[in-house]
């Protein structure tokens, strides 16, 4: 029925609005398939770059966003972090970072809902998470103390070649055990950058992609957790994406484990209130069949080996998300699932040494 393995591959109020606009859990094929492909057959010039002028306002994005005060601020604010960072880079920093931000205003137009108040909405929470990551900051937490830099790796698409979208961050420098763990993480990551030229996209006459997009969740001095998601298609009926998170204590330099940061007993727990809301999400996604028996079964097992890797968990300050890839818990165009725990919640069943966001 399905794959037995879970996700390998701010403010409070930002993540509560990113439950109901998450750009993975809007209608996910629709959506990351038509993005990708935006991303990266449009011509850059044709995206601006600069502020919004909205006596120039055509589109419904652009229209939305001069009509709502809490959205167009939050443009202006995202706006103002590009310049501030593009005017302290020089040469080719300073086109890598053009080239994202061209192509981060592209996607924002698949991300949201498209029209009506939603839609005002979600672009308030997705230009105020870019706004955090132009300006090295955490998402939610007090931070972790050094410095972070925002990362860009950008190459247009063309036939035989990858188009490349990659944005993520590393400590500059690291000022401590858990930041310079950090950076060796994340060099790990963009290890995963394909070469631009690729044989089988020249043969084959196509253009393929990698997207690879890192948040800060969350970051203080004893906790870092950076969420990644990532997609690649190189050939086939679809690409591939992935949900997956950095988790690492801060203090001590090494990644958490679920043993780590959860109390003897709490799994049972947790495996139980993840099982009904991914019931109840199989429910509104209208997924024509009968859990039950077998198939039951299959779930809870698929669900209990997400919860016990700690690289399913993102934590903030509104608190932990455990997130289930296509082909986890259901078919492909089931899409991504996600089990999500209050601090209230989390509380009892941590260890004492683990202080919940």
């Amino acid at each position: 029925m399905f794959a037995s393995s879970a996700s390998t591959g701010m403010r409070t109020g930002w993540r509560q609005l990113r439950k109901q606009f998450d750009p993975m859990e809007h209608n996910m094929r629709k959506r990351i398939a038509s993005a990708a492909l935006a991303l990266f057959l449009l011509p850059a010039a044709a995206t601006r770059a600069a502020a919004l002028d909205c006596a120039d306002a055509k589109t419904p994005l652009d229209r939305a966003l001069c009509a709502d005060p809490s959205a167009k601020a939050a443009d202006a604010a995202m706006t103002k972090a590009y310049e501030v960072l593009s005017a302290r880079l020089k040469d080719s920093a300073k086109d890598q970072l053009l080239q994202s931000q061209r192509t981060w205003l592209k996607s924002r137009t698949y991300l949201c809902p498209d029209r009506g108040k939603e839609l005002a909405t979600c672009l308030v929470t997705i230009n105020f998470q870019r706004q955090r990551f132009l300006e090295g900051l955490p998402e939610t937490g007090p931070g972790s103390g050094g410095a972070l830099k925002p990362i860009f790796i950008e190459a247009a698409g063309r036939k035989g070649y990858y188009a490349i979208d990659v944005t993520a961050f590393k400590y500059a420098p690291p000022t401590s055990a858990g930041e310079k763990f950090f950076n060796a993480e994340v060099d790990k990551l963009l290890k995963q950058v394909p070469s631009r030229k690729n044989d089988d996209a020249s043969r084959w006459g196509m253009t393929y992609s990698f997207i690879l997009h890192m948040e800060m969740a969350y970051a203080s001095p004893k906790l870092i957790s950076a969420h990644i998601f990532s997609y690649q298609f190189a050939g086939g009926a679809h690409g591939n994406s992935g949900k997956s998170n950095i988790n690492i204590d801060a203090a001590k330099g090494k990644l958490l484990t679920f043993a780590d940061v959860f109390a003897d007993g709490a799994k049972p727990k947790i495996d139980a209130e993840c099982l009904q809301q991914i019931l109840k999400a199989k429910a509104e996604r209208s997924i024509d069949e009968k859990i039950a028996g077998e198939k039951l079964t299959q779930l809870k097992t698929a669900i209990d080996e997400g919860l016990s890797k700690l690289d399913s968990w993102s934590f903030s300050t509104s608190g932990a998300t455990v997130d289930y890839d296509p082909y986890a818990l259901g078919a492909y165009v089931e899409g991504f699932y996600s089990c999500k725990f209050t601090p209230a919640f989390l509380r009892p069943l941590v260890k004492a040494g683990f202080v919940v966001p």
